[in-house]
């Protein structure tokens, strides 16, 4: 499986100025999904999502933004409590 991650704020008005944008009101879709098949993409629109690492990985490869930070953690919940300390 390969992740994909795009800086969407810098390709904004790229976007909305070549491609289709998702419009109307979201579908929310929190069980059953559709296996993606020959990379073929069964859903088109903008994603909220929450990834979990796996438990072998050393090293964080995704930021994660707390208290207006910057963090490379494997563990959310460990960022927010060295932060209360």
């Amino acid at each position: 499986t390969m992740i994909k991650y795009y800086d969407i704020c810098s390709m904004y008005p790229a976007i909305m100025a070549l491609r289709k944008y998702p419009v109307g009101h979201p579908q929310v879709i929190t069980s059953d999904f559709r296996d993606v098949e020959n990379n073929k993409l069964p859903y088109r629109g903008v994603v909220k999502l929450r990834i979990l690492p796996p438990q072998d990985l050393e090293l964080a490869v995704l930021p994660l933004r707390h208290d207006g930070a910057l963090y490379f953690a494997l563990c959310a919940a460990c960022v927010r409590e060295r932060c209360e300390e």
